[in-house]
């Protein structure tokens, strides 16, 4: 893989990828692709497997995906919608990863790291003004995408506050196991919303991104 969000290259078809220090760069596979074919390889090994998956779609720069591995239109007319073929073909790729593993034996989380950018929003999109997206603390560059699916089940949708902190503890403590006492801000996300396990978050912005003077922007 390589490290970062956007790829070093810049493009998805033209990239370079890092395997335990073997460099290739010449992959020009689209990247999406290349990445949940690996991901595929690795649990088609004899488990029981882990796999962390990082995808650096949907990114900056925007590029309109593959024709035939998304179903949105084949001539975006602007960013937003060219930021909805790059959705729409991980989704794709993701049912293409799933379509391999059996959901009776296997955990599977799905999240996002950060908000949208306003850039990619609807043209003259009231509720995205500047600045309130991604790399800001407010509710448009913090709420992300969570999904997740147990073997046996956990049923709807919750409201409650969640951070991928408590990823850890979730799965150690399906798992029978008791979170270690260094745990104690991640909590088993799997509990019913009227079971409180917190009711605020802390979030921290930095800036800039590397070596400071840094300034500091909160919210709770």
């Amino acid at each position: 893989g390589n490290l970062g969000g956007q790829t070093p290259s810049g493009t998805y078809t033209s990239w370079l990828s890092n395997d335990d220090g073997i460099v290739d760069n010449s992959r020009t596979t689209y990247i999406t692709r290349f990445q949940v074919d690996e991901a595929i390889a690795a649990l088609a090994t004899d488990g029981p497997d882990f796999v962390w998956l990082g995808l650096n779609s949907a990114h900056t720069p925007l590029a309109t995906a593959p024709v035939g591995r998304h179903c949105e239109g084949t001539s975006p007319a602007n960013n937003y919608e060219t930021f909805q073929t790059m959705v729409s073909n991980i989704d794709y790729e993701l049912g293409r990863l799933l379509d391999g593993i059996s959901l009776q034996d296997t955990i599977v989380i799905i999240a996002g790291d950060n908000g949208t950018a306003c850039d990619v929003g609807l043209p003259g999109d009231p509720l995205c003004p500047a600045d309130t997206g991604k790399t800001e603390p407010l509710q448009r560059g913090i709420l992300v995408p969570l999904w997740a699916s147990f073997p046996g089940g956990i049923a709807g949708t919750s409201n409650r506050l969640v951070h991928l902190v408590d990823v850890p503890a979730t799965i150690v403590t399906y798992l029978g196991l008791r979170p270690p006492a260094q745990w104690q801000d991640s909590v088993d996300f799997r509990q019913p919303d009227h079971i409180t396990t917190r009711s605020w978050l802390y979030i921290a912005q930095f800036q800039p991104n590397g070596s400071g003077a840094y300034s500091e922007y909160d919210a709770v």
